[in-house]
């Protein structure tokens, strides 16, 4: 307030912005104010550019490494790098054991067949029996399918990583003549076999991160540059998943080449066009098929209202130049240059370099790698090209467990929904715990188990485990003396069950929190539920490769966070730019769908209806 006067400022309360962007006018004069106003009248000798040239330079990635510490080896160029971070090795137990061992077996007999090695099929039949370990298969077309197997075929991976040794010691019934031949066709399908299925060496997937972590490197020498990928979850690889990491070298080979590639393109600049851009001068119509004022947005939505604001008022400023980078390389901008239609030239610097004028106090990177020194030291920022794949084909998931929080019960829950199958599908466990699951459990549809009510409950876990065991300080009947029938005797016998542990379903597998060393921080342990002892091996724990049935397994706790986790296991193909085909199981984490609750507690009375029948 100055004086007596006081100014009065609009607000609007609206998170439209259709007003400002339509510019709507009542008088027609005001346009050509608007117009004098924003410069229109004023003339130039500002030309447009019509030719361009751009210095750039590519440096080959050269070097990969599986891991944090794993040995250096070159760079993969004859398959895609996402099969070589994301393959998984062959399943190791189950019923995907089951069915991968079958599905090679049926590959080698009908090669033998073809060529008459009748003799040879049923040598490797008795010789590669199929493991017998526990399958998840739904009652009715997965357990005949499991008898099958087990009855028809034999083990196609006992057979696959067999040496000579042992393949003639399971013909050694054969005569020569048929013996030589059934080897040497088997040898033929081991290499097509390993050629298709084979998988790295070193696996890249972090057990207790549940991610792939790898590294790649470009250059040699002191112009080595290496870029870490420490949380690629698995997907599509692209440049935004590599951090540079200059505390990392691979120490390729001194007297190799750097593979430094530099060339100039010469271009005429095109302007960068999109639907709804604006006509570059204010008077003029335009067409109304996108309406950026249309945008709702509230004042802390920053990225929508950038958007809108570079649509709205940018549109017209950039220009585009077409360059085509080899695959496979850390590229960089080194120099360009515009000719306008006036004559003159003028040499544009990076972006990135303007506005980091003062050290320290820029904070836009978009696509810029992070850790990247070259902004600092003056140059155009780093394009990594990874070989990686555009698009692929992806099969239905055989695979998912969701780790979730159980704050009610101070827990983290891997929960198994889907496993492979016998048949080589997934197999959904809570609808074949429902198949299976024994009296007194009625699972619900959220893959939960209620405690039995009424005379069943007397049928859970109780002190020791034992079912009927008395509560404690409390003596037992005596076996001599006849039941009595007064009321208060059976309110002291039934009328309460003591429960040493809650049920909860046999596929939500338990995660508890261990301390590391004398401080704070915890890592979750993959553990077992005590009522697992009453129930069939078949249905209870994990079942599937996520979650490692067959050795311990520890994650670390920030990877469970409060919205869960969620892991995936499925098939993918893809072809390479040579045209070959390249087949791998896939292994993915994506977010949860938010905290669970297992209903789970320890140490707790249950009433018993006195009014259901005594047995």
């Amino acid at each position: 307030m100055i004086g007596p006067w006081e100014r009065i400022e609009g607000s609007s309360h609206d998170d439209e912005l259709d007003a400002g962007v339509e510019a709507r006018v009542a008088d027609p004069l005001w346009l050509l104010a608007r117009q004098w106003q924003v410069g229109e009248f004023r003339g130039d000798d500002a030309g447009s550019p019509v030719a361009a040239q751009l210095d750039w330079r590519a440096t080959a990635v050269r070097s990969y490494r599986a891991g944090a510490d794993g040995p250096v080896t070159a760079m993969p160029t004859a398959q895609p790098l996402e099969r070589v971070v994301e393959a998984a090795p062959p399943p190791a137990v189950g019923a995907a054991r089951l069915h991968w061992s079958a599905r090679l077996a049926g590959q080698v007999t009908r090669r033998l067949a073809r060529t008459g090695s009748h003799q040879a099929i049923g040598a490797l039949g008795q010789f590669f029996s199929l493991p017998t370990g526990d399958a998840v298969a739904l009652t009715g077309a997965g357990t005949t399918a499991v008898e099958l197997l087990r009855q028809r075929s034999f083990d196609g991976a006992a057979l696959l990583a067999a040496d000579d040794a042992t393949t003639r010691e399971a013909f050694a019934g054969l005569p020569t003549t048929p013996r030589d031949d059934a080897i040497d066709v088997i040898d033929r399908w081991r290499r097509d076999a390993r050629a298709r299925f084979g998988v790295p060496a070193l696996d890249t997937w972090d057990e207790r991160r549940l991610e792939h972590r790898f590294s790649v490197a470009a250059g040699s020498g002191s112009t080595e540059v290496v870029l870490t990928a420490d949380e690629y979850t698995g997907g599509h690889l692209d440049w935004y998943s590599f951090d540079v990491d200059p505390g990392q070298h691979h120490a390729p080979d001194p007297t190799a080449q750097d593979g430094v590639v530099t060339d100039r393109v010469t271009a005429i600049p095109t302007p960068v066009r999109y639907a709804g851009m604006p006509a570059a001068r204010w008077w003029a119509f335009e067409q109304g098929d996108v309406h950026f004022g249309d945008l709702a947005s509230a004042p802390g939505d920053l990225g929508r209202l950038l958007l809108a604001d570079y649509a709205t008022v940018y549109g017209n400023d950039w220009f585009s130049i077409p360059l085509r980078l080899p695959l496979g390389t850390l590229a960089q901008v080194t120099g360009l240059r515009t000719y306008d239609t006036m004559g003159g030239h003028t040499v544009i610097a990076p972006a990135a370099t303007l506005d980091d004028r003062t050290p320290g106090r820029r904070v836009f990177r978009l696509y810029e790698l992070s850790g990247d020194p070259s902004v600092g030291a003056g140059l155009a920022p780093l394009l990594l090209l990874p070989p990686s794949l555009s698009g692929s084909d992806v099969g239905p998931a055989l695979e998912r467990v969701e780790l979730v929080r159980d704050e009610a019960a101070n827990l983290a829950w891997g929960i198994e929904r889907l496993v492979e199958g016998p048949t080589g599908r997934a197999v959904d466990r809570l609808q074949h715990w429902r198949t299976t699951a024994p009296a007194g459990l009625v699972p619900q549809p959220g893959g939960d188990a209620t405690p039995p009510k009424g005379k069943e409950a007397g049928k859970g876990r109780t002190i020791e485990g034992v079912p009927g065991t008395p509560l404690p300080g409390r003596p037992g009947p005596d076996p001599g003396e006849p039941p009595g029938d007064g009321p208060d005797d059976a309110l002291e016998r039934d009328a309460w069950r003591y429960r040493l542990e809650s049920t909860a379903p046999p596929f939500w597998i338990p995660f508890v929190a261990t301390r590391i060393g004398r401080g704070a921080q915890v890592r979750l342990r993959r553990a077992r539920m005590q009522e697992w002892g009453l129930l069939d091996r078949s249905v209870t724990g994990p079942k599937g490769e996520l979650l490692q049935p067959h050795q311990a397994m520890t994650i670390e706790e920030e990877e469970v966070p409060r919205g869960g986790a969620t892991l995936e296991r499925r098939w993918q193909l893809a072809r390479w730019t040579d045209g070959s085909v390249h087949v791998w199981l896939q292994r993915s984490k994506q977010l949860g769908y938010g905290e669970r609750t297992s209903g789970l507690r320890w140490d707790s009375l249950e009433e018993i209806d006195d009014r259901e029948p005594r047995d």
